[in-house]
């Protein structure tokens, strides 16, 4: 999930409603063998009358695809980096990732152009903090 969340990273997770979870959310899902994994959220339909999640890792090509309400364990609220606490609600934060899985969305084989503008933003101050 680089370059927003990286490892040893503290995540912070709480449960949510499926009317809650809105493209660019991170959600803590089980996979079917029962492992839990973390990965945007990048669409979102409808599959007779439920809601459908079609989740992906920032870095990854591949999606994980379309998975039920029933598999999303929460949502992430925060992640701690050194000492910072970083809520995931916070307007910079949520566009950063709405940003990453548009661009994963409309361009999922070019992760170099993805590095490029991660390293880009990087060097402003405004997205430092969050991406140091």
């Amino acid at each position: 999930m680089q370059p927003l969340i990286r490892d040893g990273d503290i995540v912070y997770v709480a449960p949510s409603e499926p009317e809650q979870i809105h493209k660019g959310d991170v959600v803590l899902f089980v996979v079917g063998n029962g492992r839990a994994l973390l990965h945007r959220v990048v669409n979102i339909r409808k599959n007779n009358g439920d809601q459908e999640f079609l989740i992906k890792g920032d870095h990854s090509s591949h999606s994980d695809g379309y998975i039920s309400k029933s598999d999303i364990l929460g949502v992430m609220v925060a992640i701690e980096r050194g000492g910072l606490r970083i809520p995931a609600d916070r307007l910079l934060y949520k566009y950063l990732g709405r940003l990453s899985s548009l661009y994963m969305r409309v361009n999922p084989k070019n992760t170099r152009l993805y590095v490029t503008l991660y390293h880009f933003l990087k060097q402003l101050p405004f997205f430092k903090k969050y991406l140091s």
